[in-house]
């Protein structure tokens, strides 16, 4: 087992990727509240977080590290327009739909790499 991130193995951490971006899908899914949004993009940092913690792997499969990487990358884009939208002062719902979107965007890369393990 590959370990980062102090006790946990790159397979921890995909699981964990995977479970905070359901509960961030589903923070978000309360629409409108500030408090919802909040939540959300608190996990999808932790998100980006683990992602980091994978990607920093010296021990890791370059193949698994690319694809952390990558997922990082397409969240961070969401992750900062979203902060951007917040600074503008942009409605709750807005900023909701903006990190809804990269949540499901990410899962869905998420499940299409892990498919093929």
């Amino acid at each position: 087992m590959q370990r980062v991130g102090g006790d946990l193995d790159l397979s921890a951490i995909l699981t964990l990727v995977d479970e905070h971006l359901a509960q961030a899908r589903a923070a978000l899914g309360r629409r409108g509240s500030e408090v919802a949004a909040l939540e959300g993009r608190q996990l999808l940092q932790r998100v980006d977080e683990l992602l980091a913690s994978g990607a920093g792997d010296p021990v890791a499969d370059i193949d698994t590290r690319r694809a952390m990487v990558v997922l990082r990358n397409e969240l961070g884009s969401y992750l900062l327009a979203g902060s951007t939208l917040v600074e503008e002062g942009a409605s709750a719902g807005a900023v909701i739909g903006l990190l809804q979107r990269g949540a499901e965007t990410v899962d869905a890369m998420l499940d299409e790499i892990t498919a093929g393990r």
